[in-house]
């Protein structure tokens, strides 16, 4: 059982969420606001690939 292995357990708390950080809809709203001329562009996105520079 996973809660009587602590190995097992620490792999399995310990994995990387492969759907992303929980922030993909504030990002792509802010992004749709942005290329409507709503407001200016984030810091955020100035790492992303395909970002305006």
């Amino acid at each position: 059982m996973l809660l009587d292995n602590p190995a097992a357990y620490a792999a399995m708390a310990n994995v990387v969420n492969p759907y992303g950080d929980g922030h993909a809809a504030r990002r792509a709203v802010a992004a749709m606001r942005r290329m409507m001329g709503a407001e200016l562009a984030s810091d955020e996105f100035a790492g992303a690939v395909g970002a305006a520079r």
